[in-house]
């Protein structure tokens, strides 16, 4: 029922050169709002994308999905409908964000005790004060290359970052 419209909706992403699995998702977000209205497309105004997000947003979905759901449905009435957009009629939501846990001064003594390694004490340290927490290190730049980038005679750690460049970090460590 709506294959032309999401055809130019494929047609405006290409043109606009975004990526593939950008456009399937456009495609499919679309799809389910234009299903969920039930409307001929051009009759479809702001109010019809609000009333739909606030629909999702009592169903459960997270505001990241909202955020996408919102993104994709604005690219349509843009680019393919060429229906102005209102971001006070239909703003994008805001995102929670979790405060990181924050050891106390006691479990980070545990935690450099825990070995008398001195490449390791360094390696929890570095990580630990840049805020690079355990299952987080892929949203970092920095990446330990091997085991002896850590010097036991100097207090340098040598990092390689996704830029292929090297750098530095002096650390300090208490001495017992």
């Amino acid at each position: 029922m709506y294959e032309k419209y999401l055809l130019q909706l494929e047609e405006a992403g290409k043109i606009r050169n975004l990526k593939e699995r950008s456009i399937d998702c456009y495609k499919n977000y679309v799809s389910y709002f234009l299903n969920y209205m039930g409307k001929v497309p051009e009759e479809l105004t702001c109010q019809d994308v609000r009333d739909f997000l606030l629909a999702k947003k009592d169903d459960g979905l997270k505001a990241t999905t909202l955020n996408l759901y919102n993104s994709a449905i604005r690219f349509f009435y843009r680019n393919v409908l060429h229906i102005l957009w209102d971001d006070i009629t239909v703003p994008r939501m805001m995102i929670d964000h979790k405060l990181p846990v924050v050891l106390s001064v006691d479990e980070i003594d545990r935690l450099l005790d825990a070995t008398d390694d001195l490449k390791y004490k360094a390696m929890f340290a570095t990580m630990y004060s840049s805020g690079m927490r355990v299952l987080s290190n892929s949203r970092n730049d920095f990446i330990l290359n091997e085991a002896n980038n850590i010097s036991a005679v100097n207090p340098i750690v040598w990092f390689k970052t996704n830029c292929f460049y090297d750098v530095c970090i002096e650390y300090f460590l208490r001495t017992p």
